[in-house]
């Protein structure tokens, strides 16, 4: 259109360009076959060969990939929101809306909560408070301790656990 059409043309108004315009397309340029396709636009856009777009609901939301620190928390929009201790180092999917913030591993949901508008609030603490201790308490086990139970055999276990609630040191206990 800019080399073909353009040069020297003349119309009257709006309306005159726009009929001079169909008229080009309809008598030249979607008749001459494409060098790409090899096919003339009017032969290639033919109705019955046409499909439908797919329907895609668009997502709107506000989206952010933060990392999940130490703490179990990640940072969006000013606040932190926590997360299970498995995810501590990843970097998840945030989607928030007016009314939601929902966190994501790729694709699978983890948690949402309530979308808040303040800032410096921290959310969901108490929600993995359990399984973040459960895993600290097995993480003080050294490998070494759980051998020497072992050796014992079962009633070494309970023995130990009573002795740990005592005032006397463990450690000259077990020697």
């Amino acid at each position: 259109m800019r080399q073909n059409f353009w040069p020297l043309r003349s119309f009257a108004d709006l309306s005159d360009l726009n009929s001079q315009a169909r008229r080009r397309l309809q008598e030249i340029a979607n008749r001459r076959k494409h060098r790409e396709t090899g096919q003339a636009p009017d032969d290639r856009f033919q109705p019955e060969a046409l499909r439908p777009l797919p329907l895609l609901t668009p997502d709107y939301r506000d989206i952010a990939e933060p990392l999940v620190h130490k703490d179990l928390r990640l940072t969006f929009d000013g606040n932190r929101y926590c997360v299970p201790p498995r995810y501590v180092g990843d970097k998840l999917t945030v989607k928030a809306d007016s009314s939601s913030v929902t966190i994501y591993d790729q694709t699978r949901e983890i948690v949402s909560y309530a979308r808040c508008w303040e800032r410096g609030q921290t959310f969901g603490a108490e929600r993995f408070q359990k399984e973040l201790y459960a895993q600290m308490a097995a993480a003080q086990r050294s490998a070494a301790q759980q051998r020497l139970v072992l050796l014992l055999g079962p009633v070494a276990e309970p023995y130990l656990r009573q002795l740990a609630d005592t005032d006397r040191s463990l450690a000259r206990q077990v020697r």
